[in-house]
């Protein structure tokens, strides 16, 4: 079974393949080909990081200091992306990784170090800024393809904050996107449709946990 001292571990090594596959067989199951794309070398530690620290605030039951570490060495991930290009997928994860977390720290009360805090929001402008690249480099108005399309209409069905955050920067049209994904086909594509399919539209499909 996967626990927050698996993950730890896992991240302390930073065995970032590893743990998507853990993470993924664990709380949040995703299709192959969207797994494919996420070990990527460009994306995996973004998408590990971010899909770990969402299962890891549902795992803590209260204040959990792994939590915050797992945060800030995402947040330090997600600031220095620019370097390499992460799919739009793998950002939206990241960034949904670090809203779950905040939501932890205000529903629990944890303390978390002024500085941590304020890393993590700039991570999370850094994420909506390359959302808003992404999109800007698109003629249709969608975000990376079909696949990464696939991520953003998960995310954006999470009670996370996803969609209010990257309305909130005003940079990332959402609304755009989302007629981008019907005008185009792309909400038919068949990997959007398993993606929505294996979360429950939007929810996460809980698959029974296998040890990691």
């Amino acid at each position: 079974m996967l626990n927050l001292a698996k993950i730890e571990r896992f991240v302390e090594a930073q065995r970032y393949e590893d743990l998507l596959e853990a993470v993924t067989e664990n709380g949040r199951w995703l299709p192959l080909p969207v797994r494919v794309r996420l070990s990527g070398v460009e994306s995996v530690e973004l998408a590990a990081l971010g899909l770990a620290l969402q299962r890891a605030t549902e795992l803590a039951y209260g204040p959990a200091p792994v939590l915050a570490d797992v945060a800030d060495r995402l947040s330090e991930a997600l600031a220095g992306a620019c370097a390499h290009r992460p799919t739009p997928g793998a950002v939206a994860s990241a960034m949904s990784g670090l809203l779950a977390f905040q939501r932890h720290v205000a529903h629990t009360g944890q303390a978390v170090e002024p500085a941590v805090r304020a890393r993590v929001d700039a991570a999370l402008r850094q994420g909506v800024y390359l959302l808003f690249e992404a999109q800007s480099a698109s003629a249709s108005g969608l975000i990376g393809d079909t696949i990464d399309a696939a991520m953003l209409l998960w995310h954006l069905a999470e009670p996370l904050g996803f969609r209010a955050t990257l309305e909130a920067g005003g940079l990332v049209r959402v609304e755009d996107f989302e007629r981008a994904c019907r005008r185009t086909g792309a909400w038919k594509d068949s990997a959007v449709q398993q993606v929505l399919r294996a979360t429950g539209g939007g929810g996460h499909r809980r698959r029974p946990a296998r040890a990691a």
